[in-house]
């Protein structure tokens, strides 16, 4: 009996020690959901306007809690680090493909619209560390991430392509 005894407090100890280790865990670490798919561009709004992108095929994808990449007609590349309050994270250290774009219209919005969201539009410097808060929503099983960067600006995400740039011409009878 004392052994039992002797056992099942040594067994609860780590049980309770365990439990307090999860849950300060999940208290400081951000929204895994975020790196669970690619993030498709709906809009980027700056001082209050909609600049809604050209084509569906603009995203951004977390993948890792070190880093990001952002897509458009070239790829932007960026180091990440989450803040401890679930919703905040920098970013720094910015490299770019340059990559011929062959849709000037979608060029256009890459330069001037949806890469400087990440920086200062006005003054873009790839090596300095920029804020930002984010939000993840959920309405019928689509998700969407908004973005506020430390100028004010959103960016917002669905987890769902909304829309295609290539159609088929289908045969109805």
């Amino acid at each position: 009996n004392v052994e039992r005894n002797y056992l099942k407090k040594i067994i609860m100890k780590k049980i309770h020690t365990l439990l307090i280790i999860t849950i300060v865990n999940l208290s400081f670490s951000q929204d895994s959901r975020i790196f669970e798919n690619v993030w498709y561009l709906t809009n980027v709004i700056v001082n209050g306007v909609d600049n809604i992108p050209p084509n569906g095929n603009m995203n951004i994808n977390f993948e890792s809690p070190t880093n990001f990449y952002a897509y458009a007609c070239n790829a932007m590349y960026a180091s990440v680090v989450f803040e401890n309050n679930n919703t905040n994270f920098s970013a720094s250290n910015y490299a770019y493909t340059l990559d011929f774009c062959n849709n000037p219209q979608a060029e256009n919005y890459q330069n001037n619209i949806y890469f400087p969201f990440f920086l200062d539009g006005n003054n873009p410097n790839p090596t300095v560390v920029y804020n930002f808060t984010y939000n993840i929503a959920e309405l019928l099983g689509v998700r969407t991430l908004t973005i506020n960067s430390m100028f004010n600006q959103q960016a917002i995400y669905s987890s769902v392509m909304l829309s295609n740039d290539s159609f088929e011409k289908l045969d109805f009878s």
